[in-house]
């Protein structure tokens, strides 16, 4: 019997549910790695997450080498490159862990019913989320959410140890890596240079071992070293989310966010409309302006206000934005300019390394108060955010080196005359014309 396993963005071998499976299933294991060709297209082949998943791809590899096996390395449509396996091996059974996109459902539907079609399971294991989407009881608003999952942990004790091939000595005998006659190697897949300067494997693991007891204490502050930055691992499954779970267990901050995160997707679930519109419909026939020119000066950083020019000039150096700088520049181009929140998610989309499309769409309806979980409308002062959080101006220097010489105070206060641009919009008057509209 030959099993075929293939790898998505859960590039680890430690806790990799799918994979034990499989290995239960058969002695023979055919690992693969498909980079998807639509996505590739889309997003084009110089995008730094293809850097990102190219590393952990090259890790994978040697983990598997060490146990006598290659990962085999695809480029094509998911569909015909199983298609094209099966029909030059002897395939009993194919094993991947659980998507939630509308995109990967409709990828997996179509391998289903192909696999079918010659009498080849297709079996999906959950491994993705702390509780799966509809182990909850339908729930709008995050806090009874949160209750009933970690109930949900509890009663099922997901914290429990990890499946590891470091510690389960007895499964190594069985693994017996079957290769492939064909196997392509991966720098013909991927576009070079290999390594994203912000983001590698080393240092996803070292984030990983730091003592965060502090982190209540730092989160909110970009300019100092103070948020996990575990997002892309965790999007990309290099580490289990339930190893996530088990060490910051203790820090219910953490473990909030974690449940946030499973929210989105438990929102997404039970109303799919989400991906197109908003989920409050009395928000629906919310008329925003499509002002080009407000639109094109977000986008360049070029607001007039350091604080949110600052932090998108963070998104394009490092493909990541610190999470609050996240929600007061999606609650300044909601609220200030009145752009519609589908352009944000879409440009989110295009920049950001640990680009979840479930969690990016939750937390864009809900920074623009149309979305699930509806709190009193929000709107976010960019000034009184830079003096609160960053006080004396180092984070928005970092970005904007033209205010080295500038006191924080001026920039707090926008008391900047010719030496910044002026801004596009009166924080004040668009604040208040946006409550007048919400209403």
């Amino acid at each position: 019997m030959r099993t075929l396993f293939i790898f998505r963005q859960d590039l680890r071998l430690h806790d990799n549910k799918g994979l034990l499976e499989a290995m239960r299933n058969s002695k023979k294991i055919l690992p693969i790695f498909i980079l998807d060709s639509n996505i590739r297209k889309e997003f084009g082949v110089k995008d730094p997450r293809f850097w990102f998943i190219l590393e952990a791809v090259e890790v994978l590899d040697r983990e598997l080498q060490k146990y006598g096996g290659r990962l085999s390395v695809y480029i094509g449509d998911p569909l015909e490159v199983v298609k094209d396996i099966i029909q030059k091996e002897k395939i009993s059974s194919i094993f991947a862990n659980r998507s939630y996109s509308p995109y990967g459902k409709k990828r997996d539907d179509a391998i289903n019913d192909f696999a079918l079609s010659r009498g080849i399971p297709y079996v999906l294991v959950k491994d993705f989320l702390l509780v799966e989407p509809e182990e909850v009881e339908v729930r709008k608003v995050f806090t009874p959410f949160s209750k009933l999952w970690r109930k949900h942990i509890e009663f099922n004790h997901i914290y429990a140890s990890p499946i590891s091939f470091d510690i389960e000595d007895e499964l190594l005998w069985w693994i017996n890596w079957y290769i492939p006659l064909e196997r392509r190697d991966i720098w013909e897949v991927f576009w070079y240079p290999k390594f994203h300067p912000y983001w590698t494997i080393p240092f996803g693991k070292s984030r990983l071992k730091i003592n965060w007891d502090t982190y209540d204490d730092t989160r909110n502050f970009p300019w100092i070293d103070g948020s996990t930055r575990l997002s892309p691992y965790i999007r990309f499954w290099i580490f289990s989310i339930r190893e996530l779970f088990r060490q910051f267990q203790y820090n219910p901050t953490i473990i909030n966010e974690l449940a946030w995160r499973e929210f989105w997707y438990h929102i997404a679930y039970y109303f799919p409309n989400i991906y197109y519109e908003e989920f409050q419909e009395k928000k629906r026939h919310i008329q925003w302006e499509m002002n080009d020119y407000l639109w094109s000066k977000f986008q360049n950083g070029e607001t007039g206000y350091p604080l949110i020019d600052a932090a998108i000039r963070q998104l394009y150096e490092t493909n990541w934005m610190h999470n609050r700088l996240r929600m007061v520049v999606a609650s300044f181009l909601t609220k200030n300019l009145w752009i519609d929140w589908r352009r944000g998610e879409k440009w989110f989309r295009q920049y950001l390394i640990d680009y979840d499309e479930a969690i990016n769409i939750g937390n864009w309806q809900w920074s623009a108060s149309v979305g699930a979980d509806p709190k009193p409308i929000r709107i976010f002062n960019p000034l009184l955010q830079s003096e609160r959080f960053d006080l004396q101006a180092v984070f928005i220097k970092k970005y904007l080196p033209e205010l080295q010489g500038v006191s924080a105070k001026d920039i707090h206060s926008l008391n900047l005359s010719h030496l910044y641009i002026p801004t596009i919009v009166d924080q004040k008057l668009s604040a208040a014309k946006a409550k007048e509209r919400y209403k």
